[in-house]
């Protein structure tokens, strides 16, 4: 929702194909969808630790996408945007993390 949300607000006044609808459409379609099918997913966790794992995997590839994207965009309410998905993707990472670790340690 959080991203959708960005997204509708970025959308709400554009009526142009520049470098922002661009870059909007590849956050639409490239970042939420990283497995093509379930099978696939399924062969990459075996368990909760794998999950997690491949969490923060995931949220790592979306920062760096999302700050690549930032440096490449010129209109200031899409910079301001970007900056909040990844201060967000940034959160999840570090609670993936945490969540990893006590389950880590728990298992000790």
């Amino acid at each position: 929702q959080f991203f959708e949300g960005s997204l509708s607000r970025l959308r709400r006044n554009r009526e142009d194909t520049s470098e922002d609808n661009d870059l909007m459409t590849s956050m639409d379609f490239g970042i939420f969808q990283p497995y093509q099918n379930i099978a696939q997913l399924q062969d990459e966790i075996a368990d909760v630790s794998g999950a997690l794992r491949l969490g923060v995997a995931i949220e790592g590839n979306s920062i760096r996408f999302y700050q690549a994207c930032l440096q490449n965009v010129s209109t200031d309410d899409v910079k301001s945007e970007l900056g909040a998905i990844i201060e967000e993707e940034k959160k999840h990472k570090d609670l993936l993390n945490t969540l990893l670790n006590v389950l880590l340690k728990d298992k000790k």
